[in-house]
């Protein structure tokens, strides 16, 4: 084999390596986990979610949540989003509320913007102390 051969064997392996290194490493979601960004500006984006939900299983799709509010919302965070009580209270009500359509709906678990997943608490070292937005994992049966 010549060296040109050999080197381009390098580089195919070193980057098949990378590849499985950064794949294992990084952040990962449970295949029974549905993902749905939800802008975390006011509480309202809570509530506009829930509806869109609503909407969703009105036309009998409730089980293909998709992508929904994915827009980065104002870096200026009132500050109860970034207290353990607030975001208690938001999951509790999308729980609820995706209940209503979808009784499959176990938990809901919320992720900040540097892949740290929480539950019921908040790390807020996201962006300078304050989320420009969250990521909601809904856990079905």
């Amino acid at each position: 084999m010549n060296s040109k051969a050999k080197l381009i064997l390098g580089v195919v392996l070193l980057a098949a390596a990378v590849v499985l290194f950064c794949r294992h490493f990084s952040p990962t979601v449970p295949d029974e986990a549905r993902t749905v960004a939800v802008a975390a500006g006011t509480e309202s984006a809570a509530k506009e979610f829930a509806q869109k939900l609503r909407d969703i299983a009105s036309r009998d799709d409730s089980k293909e949540f998709g992508a929904l509010c994915a827009r980065r919302s104002d870096v200026n965070m009132p500050d109860y989003y970034r207290s353990v009580q607030s975001m208690d209270a938001a999951a509790e009500f999308l729980k609820a509320e995706a209940n209503k359509t979808d009784p499959c709906i176990l938990n809901v678990y919320f992720r900040n913007p540097d892949g740290r997943r929480f539950h019921y608490t908040i790390d807020s070292r996201g962006d300078g102390g304050r989320f420009r937005f969250l990521t909601c994992y809904i856990y079905k049966e």
